[in-house]
């Protein structure tokens, strides 16, 4: 097999490290730490580098005079992780023998594995972190106008599944935030909040739970995965609806009996607004 050419070299070198950067730090720093701008530079570095290494590839099948099978392999293996590595490694140390073939094959079957299992618990983790099931209980309890807040979180798949058009509130101490939220969802609604009085009056303050706690028209969300959950902090309201992720919490008055302090229609109910079938599950 005639060597690659320098240009490839380099190029598979570069894909093959943005791709490792951006999966083994970019996106865990997103994820695990709110700093969605390092992902977004990551992925356009990537993405150019992705670009610089298919014209690479155009070269090298070019000079060399590469069969149609050469395109399709070299960018099969800059999906994978490793995967030009192994390439580059493959063509220099054991191409030209006899199990060169097969050792490539091993190798890429064992990077394809590493990926398919990665993307399995990452899909996994963004799951148990989702708040699809309570946002079908939202939409099957309330009504468009009631009030939604959320507490120390901001759950970006809310809106969606639960189909609500009113913006939600994110309760948090922005006072502090403003000068400690780094590169996170928390500087990013602070700086949506400068341009937007709309949603600026969608940050509120940590007083604001006492104020929905007399309410029935409100309707709270607090995130049980943080370690810094407490329960008590809810009392005074009743719990709807909760998973490994999240609680729904509503508002009750003062005023009101027991009985009209009960849950509202579980959502398995049908015929209520906005629910989903979740008792077909």
């Amino acid at each position: 097999m005639m060597p690659f050419t320098r240009s490839f070299r380099f190029a598979a070198l570069l894909e093959g490290s943005s791709l490792l950067f951006l999966m083994l730090v970019a996106v865990p720093l997103k994820h695990l730490m709110g700093m969605a701008s390092v992902s977004s530079t990551a992925g356009l570095v990537h993405g150019v580098c992705f670009l610089a290494y298919v014209w690479a590839v155009t070269d090298d099948l070019l000079v060399n005079h590469r069969g149609n099978w050469w395109p399709l392999l070299a960018v099969f293996c800059a999906l994978v992780p490793f995967g030009t590595f192994a390439l580059l490694w493959w063509q220099r140390a054991v191409a030209s023998r006899r199990w060169g073939r097969a050792t490539f094959g091993v190798l890429t079957t064992l990077a394809v594995s590493v990926a398919v299992v990665a993307n399995f618990y990452a899909g996994d983790y963004t799951l148990t972190r989702s708040a699809r099931d309570v946002a079908q209980a939202l939409a099957c309890h309330t009504e468009s106008d009631d009030v939604v807040a959320v507490v120390d979180d901001f759950p970006y798949d809310l809106l969606f599944y639960a189909q609500r058009q009113r913006p939600i509130e994110v309760i948090q101490d922005w006072e502090r935030q403003k000068v400690e939220a780094g590169d996170n969802w928390r500087r990013e609604l602070l700086d949506g909040a400068e341009f937007d009085a709309v949603a600026a009056r969608a940050l509120q303050p940590p007083s604001r739970v006492a104020e929905l706690r007399g309410n029935p028209h409100a309707w709270l969300l607090a995130p049980r995965w943080q370690d810094s959950f407490d329960a008590r902090a809810y009392d005074g309201f009743v719990s709807v609806y909760q998973d490994d992720a999240w609680v729904l919490y509503r508002g009750v008055s003062a005023t009101a009996s027991s009985s009209a302090a009960k849950s509202p229609e579980a959502a398995e109910h049908k015929g209520l607004r906005g629910c989903k079938h979740q008792g077909d599950k």
